[in-house]
């Protein structure tokens, strides 16, 4: 209870008494963490926004960060494959699979503490809110990627590029051969606050050794020498410094957070009471008075909904005529004036959408908005934006990986290739699965890996080698020699070991061909399977 006096008039303000601290005043102001370098250390650039400020925007803003992490889950949360690059594929044998095993094992653990795919997450969120991500590249003895870890964006500034032309190795692709060349390029500089000491790092493919505690080139390694890892940079523009991509509509967002505070605040510390009780001509009965407060204090909950007050006043002036005046007490309701609903309702919903729409090119599912959305809808907007945002950013960051690291580490046949999302109906793949097999095209492994990915089964592989043909030459090749055994010309003999555990093949193959191709010839298939049997 506070009392407070003006002129001859004075109330009382009743209720709850606020012990907690006002909202966000747990938070330090940021405070970019290289700001008494760039003076001290002119060779640091300032970045044009800075790191730290557009992350706090992200942490205040609920459209920002549903439309950063919807691009996250939708580019990078589907994994990655290594696959043959374009124009290897029928070239791929044993001899191959070291390569295909090395990368593998490279991505399938980048540090031994996280994934690959927590690493680009990481990443992908640095991109989206600042601009830029930084991944560091340690390398072995023999100079081979080994080693990669995340860097907070936050953290990490550049350097002006090197004056000096430095000789390099690139590898590039000519007449569908990888062919290295030597060429002159210019580095930079990276440098990562940690405490209060400075370590530096080196730009991918610079082939000079960095001390990384100096920042300085050094030609001889001395015992106490700490070589500077590489540093891969992503970016968004082409600007020294990335630009987020939503940076058109910062102070749309910064706006909505606002709005939404003044709400937070206006629920949170409502400026009118819900009533005001006025005595005139006396005051309150000490014992009213407590009651008064104690209910009014008490009165959250069901249990004390239809609870009564009595009060009793006593008189503290008289009458004209001599007598104590009656005291009249009266109770006003204040909860007509108080706002029924959230402030800025239209520009909360506007921002929103200009945010999402304008700064990062959304569909509205991906962040929860269902208005007007049916099936057809929803398609039609996952097509568009796979095809419009992510199918782009997920080659944009395979390109790069496999201009540097996958090509540092030798690599020739295969490739690194992102995952994405299978987007089709099951009505479509009930429409395909038969065209599919009318083709002839497909082999019955591929088929069965088909099948896998789209009815999430988990149908084991055939180890034979007649399960890597296609289905129409095996089907022609069963034919032709049931035909034969049959008729008898040969008793099936010396048949090639591709004939071996072939039974579960001809009845696979039985099915799925009466089923989707038409009847076969049933008495050559089986007299085929009766030679496979006796082979074996």
């Amino acid at each position: 209870m506070a009392e407070k006096s003006f002129n001859r008039l004075q109330y009382k303000m009743i209720g709850k008494e606020d012990k907690t601290q006002p909202p966000f005043t747990r938070q330090t102001t940021y405070e970019d963490l290289f700001s008494t370098l760039y003076e001290k250390d002119a060779k640091i650039l300032k970045p044009t926004y800075d790191p730290g400020k557009m992350y706090e925007v992200y942490e205040e803003s609920g459209v920002v960060r549903a439309c950063i992490e919807a691009i996250v889950s939708n580019v990078d949360g589907y994994g990655y494959r290594i696959s043959p690059r374009k124009g290897s594929e029928l070239d791929t044998g044993d001899a191959d699979r070291p390569e295909k095993e090395r990368l593998e094992n490279f991505f399938d653990s980048p540090n031994g503490i996280d994934s690959f795919l927590s690493l680009r997450e990481k990443l992908r969120r640095d991109l989206e809110v600042t601009g830029n991500g930084f991944l560091e590249i340690v390398r072995d003895k023999k100079g081979l990627p080994h080693m990669l870890f995340w860097m907070d964006s936050k953290r990490v500034r550049l350097l002006p590029i090197g004056k000096e032309q430095v000789e390099t190795t690139v590898t590039i692709e000519r007449n569908g051969k990888l062919i290295q060349e030597k060429v002159y390029r210019q580095f930079r500089k990276f440098v990562m606050i940690d405490g209060e000491s400075l370590v530096y790092f080196k730009e991918n493919m610079d082939p000079r050794m960095m001390d990384a505690r100096t920042g300085e080139y050094i030609s001889k390694i001395k015992k106490d020498t700490v070589i500077a890892s590489e540093v891969l940079h992503f970016k968004e523009g082409n600007s020294t410094y990335g630009v987020p991509r939503w940076i058109g509509t910062v102070l749309t967002a910064m706006g909505t957070a606002n709005a939404e505070y003044v709400n937070y605040d206006l629920f949170e510390g409502q400026a009118l009471p819900p009533l005001i009780i006025t005595v005139a001509g006396g005051e309150l009965t000490d014992e009213s008075f407590e009651d008064l407060l104690t209910l009014l204090k008490r009165s959250q909950g069901v249990k004390n909904f239809h609870k009564v007050v009595l009060l009793e006043a006593e008189s503290t002036s008289m009458s004209p005529d001599g007598k104590s005046a009656i005291p009249k007490i009266e109770v006003q309701d204040l909860m007509a004036f108080r706002k029924e609903d959230s402030l800025f309702s239209n520009y909360l919903n506007q921002g929103r959408e200009s945010v999402r729409m304008y700064g990062f090119r959304l569909p509205g599912i991906f962040t929860g908005d269902h208005t007007g959305v049916n099936f057809s809808t929803a398609k039609v907007s996952r097509e568009l934006a796979e095809e419009q945002l992510f199918i782009p950013l997920r080659r944009k960051f395979d390109d790069l990986i496999n201009n540097t690291i996958v090509r540092d580490l030798g690599a020739k046949t295969f490739m690194f290739k992102s995952n994405g999302p299978v987007i089709k109906s099951s009505q479509d793949v009930i429409t395909i699965f038969p065209q599919l097999m009318k083709s002839n095209v497909f082999s019955l492994n591929e088929l069965v890996q088909f099948t896998n990915e789209n009815f999430g089964l988990n149908v084991r592989l055939y180890d034979e080698e007649w399960a890597n043909l296609p289905i129409g030459l095996l089907l022609s090749f069963f034919q032709s020699l049931g035909m034969a055994v049959g008729n008898g010309v040969g008793d099936g003999k010396g048949l090639p070991n591709i004939l071996g555990g072939m039974q579960p093949a001809v009845d696979m193959l039985q099915e799925l061909s009466d089923r989707f191709l038409g009847s076969t010839n049933t008495e050559a298939v089986q007299a085929l399977a009766q030679t496979a049997e006796n082979e074996e």
